[in-house]
């Protein structure tokens, strides 16, 4: 019985058409304007680690932490429905529209006179935000074979990590210049400048069928289940956020409920008569679900270090300018370093594994090192920590997508791309929240007793635990000052313990993933190929094609509707040759 995809198999051959026909200048510019697009979405998501402190001195700290949790939220929540729903409606015009959303709410942001319209400013850019994130990655992995596909991956998850490090010194720089509102007010001329780039170097077919027919098709109840889980499970995280002492009982609440509502979504997954939002059979696929457990580690580490790093820095060099924070360009430089290598590497020699190993090893190495730093440690001590960690992060984040993406058929290519995404942004709430948490709470335990001793000074203890970390430097007290920069190292390095064991686990799940030989599926006769203009008509022939001969097809075999001089022509090829084509059995 042959199983068909919700769509031809011929667009998958379409992607061989077009990265075979298509100049080297043209496929640059194509990955060049999705990164740009990602560059934008991860550079707003840490920038408010910086402008969280002028922001706070100009509209107040009630809710603060919610600039930055507002947008993560939003991004992550409903990231697995994007993908699904770029499938019907098509990729570009999901990402025309998140472009324009995220202007707006840019603008939201930039003209706030009460912090009130500024989360809302936020939390609309969150939205686009996860539209950006993730519709630039599938449409590069729609385009690109997966073979070649490392090395621009590579290059996409540069721009895209390259973006949350360069986020809390674009924050400060801009903040101390010519104010906060411009970190928002700057996105739109970027981003009006890739939207027209997106016109001119971005070519996706929309799928065929009329939109009534693809609105039927959709599972209401699957996306509803998913957006609820995952915004119960993550809002249990940011009440963690806020708590003083752990466990909560009212987070433990919102988790289980996240996880009751991710067992009736799995469950609906699998009975469900519509299109499911992301098929059973991939949620059961074993590099699937370890790349998404791979990649929640991974996202704590990326989140909670770039988010205490810039304040740690200002700590242990004395320095009260925000342009301290500049000093975490290790971690930036260590991140594009391997996410290039690991990019080009995995193309070269077709294999990921390797990647998913080292980078645990340098992440918690790095971090191990880190943990060590204190304020009177050497600078060059904690450069090296943080070179190593962005090391391990650079590794890891594209072998990561890789490693889930060469398991699954093309039709489930977006939604498994969606998952990953989505596994990370969630990684990063955990991660952010739990940084805040154990900074607010952890270090007004430590400094209680010399806020008793000394409380003319209290205020500005209780400003440096919300995040105002200029406070610490109007403490005129030099022993208290002291004391208090002391205590803040030892918070942060408590939060490294924390990621050193997250860390552990990413690389425990780096071991067991399985090793699968990534295979260019269109390695040869591409010049026959379908178009990306192909028709209709064209397409509904090769599907009755198809049916025909699967009648008088071997068990075990593959039909290649790639190769062929024309779109009616079907060669049966071995099982070993290509990677995403569908398995014919007898009835």
């Amino acid at each position: 019985m042959e199983t068909k995809p919700d769509y031809p198999e011929s667009e998958a051959s379409s992607s061989s058409s077009y990265y075979h026909s298509a100049s080297k200048v043209k496929i640059f510019f194509m990955v060049f304007t999705l990164s740009i697009l990602s560059w934008v979405s991860t550079l707003n998501s840490t920038v408010s680690s910086t402008t969280i402190e002028p922001i706070g001195l100009e509209l107040g700290t009630n809710n603060l932490q919610w600039v930055s949790h507002s947008y993560m939220l939003t991004n992550t929540a409903l990231q697995p429905v994007w993908g699904k729903l770029s499938d019907y409606f098509g990729r570009l015009i999901l990402l025309k529209i998140a472009i324009y959303v995220f202007m707006i709410g840019s603008m939201v942001v930039a003209f706030s006179n009460t912090l009130s319209v500024l989360i809302v400013g936020r939390t609309i850019m969150g939205v686009a935000s996860g539209v950006l994130q993730v519709i630039a990655i599938v449409i590069l992995s729609d385009l690109i074979p997966i073979r070649q596909r490392g090395k621009y991956l590579g290059f996409m998850s540069a721009a895209n990590l390259f973006g949350m490090s360069l986020g809390p010194l674009w924050g400060a720089i801009i903040s101390k210049s010519i104010g906060w509102r411009w970190t928002a007010v700057l996105n739109v001329p970027i981003l009006f400048i890739a939207s027209n780039m997106v016109l001119f170097f971005i070519f996706i077919p929309a799928p065929p069928g009329s939109f009534k027919k693809k609105v039927v098709r959709i599972d209401f109840l699957g996306i509803i289940l998913a957006v609820l889980a995952a915004g119960v499970f993550l809002a249990a995280f940011d009440i963690i956020g806020g708590v003083q002492r752990l466990p909560s009982i009212l987070s433990i609440i919102f988790v289980v409920i996240g996880v009751v509502l991710a067992i009736v979504f799995i469950i609906n997954e699998k009975k469900t008569k519509k299109d499911p939002l992301i098929s059973y059979k991939v949620l059961q696929e074993h590099n699937v679900w370890i790349g998404f457990l791979s990649a929640i580690a991974t996202g704590v580490v990326i989140y909670a270090t770039l988010f205490t790093l810039p304040s740690f820095y200002r700590v242990i060099t004395r320095n009260p300018d925000l342009a301290a924070e500049a000093k975490i360009w290790p971690w930036t430089v260590g991140v594009v370093i391997s996410t290039v290598v690991c990019g080009i590497s995995m193309t070269v020699y077709g294999n990921y594994k390797p990647y998913l190993v080292i980078g645990g090893i340098m992440m918690i190495c790095g971090l191990t090192w880190l943990s060590l730093v204190n304020p009177g440690s050497n600078l060059i001590h904690s450069y090296l920590g943080s070179f190593l960690i962005g090391l391990g992060i650079g590794f890891r984040v594209p072998s990561v997508t890789i490693e889930a993406q060469c398991v699954v058929k093309y039709q489930d290519l977006a939604s498994t791309t969606a998952l990953i995404n989505f596994a990370r942004n969630v990684g990063g709430v955990i991660g952010m929240t739990s940084a805040n948490q154990m900074l607010k709470y952890r270090f007004m335990d430590k400094v209680s007793t010399l806020a008793k001793e000394n409380p003319e000074w209290e205020s500005q203890l209780l400003l440096v635990s919300e995040g105002i970390i200029s406070a610490l430097w109007q403490v005129e007290d030099e022993e208290v000052k002291e004391k208090t920069l002391e205590a803040f190292a030892k918070t942060v390095n408590f939060i490294f313990y924390y990621c050193i064991f997250f860390s552990c686990i990413g690389f425990v799940l780096s071991l067991v993933t399985k090793k699968v030989k990534l295979l260019d599926e269109f390695d040869s006769d591409e010049s026959h190929a379908p178009d990306l203009e192909q028709s209709k008509d064209e397409e509904s022939v090769v599907g009755d094609e198809v049916k025909n001969k699967s009648e008088t097809v071997e068990p075990n075999t593959v039909l290649d509707s790639t190769k062929g001089s024309s779109p009616t022509e079907t060669i049966v090829v071995s099982p070993t040759k290509l990677a995403k084509h569908e398995t014919v059995t007898e009835s």
